[in-house]
């Protein structure tokens, strides 16, 4: 582990929202922290290359004695090893002026706090198992969305016999996993979900072969040509362009396409992946600090993300659901209420993303067998998933890597 920098900090927040509506929304939620703040003013830093980028851009600051104040981490497992490393600020006085246990949910609240200490603030709560959709495209073909995975099939049918593409898909991240949760919640359940994620559930089971078939079936073989080399904000550009239907992503690319004028309940909808009707999916960015002579600033910042005015700046142009439950819901657009109104329903059930919950070799490693698998569905390719990523799950079990969430 990396010495922790006793000073040389520099005063900015690191970030790996670089695209779009979610770059915007950086921006407007830094501005209104620096207003709030004004003697101790943060700037912000797009680091490349996702949150592996991010965290490897992080280890090396700390070796040189130069890292941020403040940085962008995902909920879940990389909290816990912040939290392990003991490289983050204690910031339990901003939790207690911010009133922490009351502002924010208590299925959030539980995986950013470790050992009864809270380790991060969130700045937003994006969904990631809703479909987006071009209603022009739909209603030229006389498609309504589809509730059951028959109809969906029958929605991809039409769409390709009209030359248009049934799935957008992307490249270098997590997108193909985030499409196989529909089909893992299918055949393992929410508790099954719950043991995935603890490392649990033998990537030999029937259970997930199962899910691997389905995905292939229902997804990897309705993408559009070409995905493979295309970013998530390729996809959301063919879906406003109409070049595909359909496209299964986090509701940051709502704020892309909001951002770049398609207009969200007229232009562009979305319905929940069939059997996930009553479930929300949820994937939440937190700012953590770090240990420094920037301490002041950072806790200033901590403070500022967490109140109403910053978390309205940036899901308003994000597009997500704000995290601060004191947030006024009048920032949000049609697609953010009817989001809104599904994650606060009775009966209904939300899970962390799945793929943040393992740990951090164990999953990239996964997510780079489905991406193969997804590009090149074929027997051999499920069949390699599995052999090549069950003697990993039993050495990460052995090593007592997955957390018992």
């Amino acid at each position: 582990m990396a010495p922790i920098a006793q000073a040389g900090q520099v005063p900015e927040f690191w970030h790996y929202m670089g695209a779009g509506g979610e770059y915007q929304a950086v921006k407007a939620m830094v501005a209104e922290v620096n207003k709030q703040y004004p003697a101790t003013p943060i700037t912000e830093r797009v680091i490349p290359g996702h949150a592996a980028g991010l965290r490897q851009q992080i280890q090396v600051s700390l070796m040189g004695g130069d890292p941020p104040a403040v940085y962008q981490v995902d909920i879940g497992v990389e909290i816990s090893l912040v939290a392990k490393a003991g490289r983050a600020l204690d910031i339990e006085d901003v939790w207690k002026d911010i009133d922490g246990d009351r502002i924010f949910p208590e299925g959030l609240r539980r995986i950013i706090t470790f050992e009864g200490k809270h380790v991060a603030i969130p700045i937003d709560m994006s969904i990631v198992n809703n479909v987006f959709y071009n209603k022009s495209v739909f209603e030229k073909l006389g498609l309504t969305p589809p509730k059951t995975w028959e109809e969906w099939d029958a929605v991809c049918a039409k769409l390709k016999a009209n030359n248009i593409g049934c799935l957008a898909n992307a490249s270098s991240g997590p997108w193909s996993f985030y499409n196989m949760y529909p089909a893992l919640l299918e055949t393992l359940g929410t508790d099954g979900y719950w043991k995935f994620a603890r490392g649990e559930i033998s990537l030999k089971s029937p259970e997930f072969r199962q899910a691997l078939e389905l995905y292939r079936k229902r997804f990897a073989q309705n993408y559009v040509a070409n995905w493979t080399g295309a970013k998530w904000s390729d996809g959301a550009d063919q879906l406003m362009r109409g070049n595909v239907g359909m496209y299964m992503v986090g509701d940051w690319a709502s704020g892309y396409m909001k951002e770049r004028g398609f207009k969200p309940g007229i232009d562009y909808d979305f319905f929940a992946a069939p059997g996930t009707e009553k479930i929300s999916i949820f994937q939440a960015d937190t700012v953590v600090a770090l240990k420094g002579e920037l301490a002041p600033a950072a806790k200033n910042f901590m403070k500022g993300v967490a109140s109403p005015p910053a978390q309205a700046a940036f899901n308003k142009l994000k597009g997500a659901l704000a995290p601060n439950t004191q947030t006024p819901t009048d920032i949000y657009d049609p697609i953010q209420k009817k989001e809104f109104e599904k994650l606060n329903a009775a009966g209904n059930t939300t899970l962390p993303n799945l793929i943040i919950l393992m740990p951090v070799d164990y999953r990239t490693a996964l997510r780079t067998e489905i991406e193969r698998f997804a590009s090149n569905p074929t027997d051999e390719a499920l069949n390699a998933v599995i052999e090549k990523m069950e003697p990993q799950r039993l050495q990460a079990e052995k090593g007592n890597l997955f957390v018992k969430w």
